[in-house]
């Protein structure tokens, strides 16, 4: 009896509940929002006819391909075990295999039919959530007095934005996050002047923020959405171009982004050009002056660089600065040096790859020091060209759920949003961004014409 009831409820009112927490809770707390989608699987369990359910998630074709992919990398990890034996396991294999259950998030929600009404009530639960990050961000933007809520990083020193995950993850939800309004107050020529005012925090907030990929991403796919949302003219894509312009331009002014444009230029004229011995001493005296208490100017710490000495008369100082390869430092630099050494990694398995787990273990054993940050690289390491083409499945099949319903443009925006950022993280490894992919590609590719 006791079983029946609990079935019941289960089936009834907490999937929907789930669904609309899980959306409140991701841009808040990873945690909390693990724990939801955990207790989502275990629902199911409860279910009558789950062989109806698990054939919806086979009929969905995005669902498809993102199970097709994630049992790939599963199986995959069986030929990880045979190259390094599976005492090296314990740490690598099960540490990525925990990140890549994530992927199993969409064909999940695929298993409970959801109707309109909660999923429109998910993304209005989603979009709150990023409201409570701004104004919680905001506040401590101006009084600092929260900053054990939000999350550290290598950015502490600066002056930005703040929200409870990554900076660079965040910027991702807010790209979303401002298109999913903009396609509400665009989709009947909505004068709704809350929903725009909502629209001009979140772009402030992202422009102000240190996420340089979802600025990236925003600027380079706002012509693209409103090209799409309207009949193209000459006219139209004027007018975006000047509106992007003066995104740009207002809050060019700010010190975030100011700051991540100008790194980024410099970093990338290091690479392209090397740094001068005259530029490698600036800016190690320029780093001196405004970390070392004695607050010395620069040119005090230019002279120290140029005149210490040890007892055999040598500039150590200054030798050490001339062998430092500055380009190779930046964060740029240092993802150039890294996709070389994996390229190397992947000549030797180009088809199938190393396998689940290879990518923790070469770090594991120092060979590489760091992960991708290209999850092209980190597939094709891993799962070699057929995880590469299972990977371009799931957008293709985006792309044609699009051609099927050009009304709906986040059905396009969505995977061109993911298809960049791919290029400059490894945002299929990341719980934050993994969980938003498969929410989003429930939410968005799972209407009836679906």
């Amino acid at each position: 009896m006791l079983r029946k009831n609990l079935s019941d409820f289960n089936v009834s009112k907490l999937p929907d509940n789930l669904l609309i927490i899980f959306g409140f809770f991701l841009p808040i707390s990873p945690s909390f929002s693990s724990i939801v989608f955990a207790i989502l699987f275990l629902t199911f369990l409860f279910k009558k006819n789950k062989l109806i359910d698990i054939k919806r998630v086979c009929r969905a074709k995005v669902s498809r391909s993102i199970l097709l992919f994630t049992i790939y990398l599963i199986i995959s990890s069986f030929w990880f075990k045979f190259n390094y034996g599976i005492i090296d396991l314990n740490s690598s294999y099960t540490y990525e295999l925990n990140k890549t259950l994530m992927l199993f998030l969409c064909p999940v929600l695929f298993l409970f039919n959801y109707k309109e009404k909660t999923k429109r009530r998910a993304k209005k639960a989603f979009i709150l959530g990023l409201i409570i990050t701004v104004l919680l961000g905001l506040y401590n933007y101006l009084f600092s007095d929260l900053n054990f809520l939000f999350k550290s990083g290598h950015y502490n020193n600066e002056f930005y934005l703040q929200g409870f995950i990554d900076h660079s993850d965040l910027s991702i939800f807010f790209c979303i996050g401002i298109f999913i309004l903009l396609n509400e107050v665009l989709k009947q020529n909505s004068k709704n002047y809350f929903l725009w005012l909502i629209i001009i925090a979140f772009v402030i907030f992202l422009l102000n923020s240190y996420g340089r990929t979802g600025i990236v991403c925003f600027l380079f796919l706002l012509p693209i959405f409103i090209i799409l949302k309207y009949t193209w003219s000459k006219k139209l894509f004027l007018s975006t171009f000047i509106f992007t312009s003066v995104i740009l331009l207002s809050f060019s002014l700010s010190n975030p982004l100011s700051a991540r444009l100008s790194n980024t230029l410099t970093e990338i004229t290091d690479l392209l050009y090397g740094v001068s011995l005259e530029k490698k001493i600036y800016r190690h005296a320029e780093y001196m002056s405004k970390n070392n208490p004695s607050q010395k100017s620069i040119e005090y710490w230019k002279k120290r660089i140029l005149s210490d000495q040890n007892e055999k008369g040598e500039f150590i100082w200054l030798n050490h600065i001339k062998t430092t390869n500055n380009q190779n430092q930046t964060s740029i630099g240092k993802r150039v040096s890294i996709w070389k050494k994996y390229l190397n990694e992947i000549k030797s398995h180009k088809y199938f790859g190393k396998g689940l787990g290879s990518v923790s273990y070469l770090q594991k054993k120092k060979t590489i020091s760091l992960n991708p940050h290209n999850y092209y690289i980190f597939i094709l390491t891993e799962g070699g060209i057929i995880g590469l083409i299972l990977l371009l499945n799931i957008f293709i099949n985006m792309f044609n759920e699009y051609i099927n319903d050009k009304n709906r443009v986040l059905k396009i925006v969505f995977p061109l949003l993911y298809i960049l950022a791919l290029f400059i993280n490894d945002y299929l490894f990341i719980y934050n961004t993994i969980a938003l992919f498969g929410y989003f590609s429930f939410i968005i590719y799972s209407d009836n014409s679906s």
